[in-house]
């Protein structure tokens, strides 16, 4: 501890600066990880959506076609017993 703490100023401006940079450059970091990662969330919560949704969508048409299906039968068996 020869140093006197006049000439340990400059080196301890330097490491703040170095530690400041690195805060920085760390913190921008993260909060790019934290934004691109809610973003592929959000994209992924909306593909769901989208297909459980053509899913809902798929299912209704198939039981309306089953319907309609069902509703022509019974048409052609009442025609076919008035002929």
């Amino acid at each position: 501890m020869d140093e006197s703490i006049l000439d340990r100023i400059p080196r301890l401006e330097r490491s703040v600066r170095f530690w400041r940079g690195t805060s920085l450059i760390l913190a921008a970091i993260l909060v790019s990880v934290l934004v691109m990662f809610g973003f592929f969330t959000f994209a992924h919560q909306q593909a769901a959506r989208a297909m459980e949704a053509e899913m809902v969508a798929r299912e209704r048409a198939q039981v309306a076609a089953q319907i309609q299906a069902a509703q022509a039968l019974e048409e052609a068996k009442k025609k076919q017993r008035n002929d």
